[in-house]
C-alpha cells in the first residue's frame, strides 16, 4: 500500500524498503521513504540518458480549473507537503544540467523546489502549502497560473552524460 506513494502510481517505477514515522503519533510529521528504482523510466539518447525524479501530484491535477467550471474548490483541510528526492548516479557520469528553481507565493498558497547538485548526487527539494483550504471561483487565474508552472516544472528531465 505504502509503496504506491513512492511510486506515485507509475509501474515503471518500484520501490523497496519503505519506512514511516510512526503513523500512530498524530503529533509529528508523516514520512515515508524508500529506494526506487528508476531503470525502467530512464530514456537513452545516444550517449546521454534522460529522466525525471518529480512527479505531479495527479491528485492536484484534478483541481485545475476549466471555463465550464462555476465553484470554487473546497480542500476541507489545509495541505502541506515537504518532499526531497534524491538520485545518485555512477562515478563516471556526471549531471549535465538542472532546471532553474522556482519559487511562488500567491495569498493562501504557495510553492518551492529547487535542484541541488553534490558530486555525483542530485537532490530534489520542494514544498507545497495550502493554507486556504478553500480556492474562491475569482481566484481561479492565480491558481491556474500557481497550478501550470508547478506542473511545468515536475517536467524537466535531468541529463546525465558520461564525464
Amino acid at each position: 500500500f505504502l509503496n504506491g506513494y513512492l511510486e506515485f502510481g507509475n509501474a515503471n517505477m518500484i520501490a523497496t524498503n519503505v519506512k514511516t514515522s510512526d503513523l500512530k503519533n498524530r503529533e509529528i510529521p508523516v514520512t515515508i521513504e524508500g529506494d526506487v528504482d528508476l531503470s525502467n523510466y530512464v530514456n537513452n539518447i545516444s550517449s546521454e540518458k534522460y529522466l525525471s525524479i518529480d512527479f505531479f501530484p495527479t491528485s492536484l491535477e484534478r483541481y485545475m480549473p476549466d471555463e465550464k467550471r462555476e465553484n470554487g474548490y473546497d480542500f476541507d483541510y489545509v495541505l502541506s507537503y515537504d518532499d526531497e528526492i534524491s538520485l545518485t548516479i555512477p562515478a563516471d557520469r556526471k549531471f549535465v544540467d538542472i532546471p532553474e528553481k522556482l519559487s511562488m507565493n500567491f495569498d493562501g498558497y504557495e510553492f518551492a523546489g529547487e535542484y541541488v547538485v553534490t558530486g555525483n548526487k542530485i537532490t530534489l527539494r520542494k514544498s507545497l502549502v495550502i493554507k486556504n483550504s478553500i480556492i474562491k471561483t475569482n481566484d481561479f487565474a492565480n491558481w491556474t497560473k500557481f497550478l501550470s508552472a508547478i506542473k511545468e516544472f515536475n517536467k524537466y528531465f535531468i541529463s546525465v552524460s558520461k564525464k
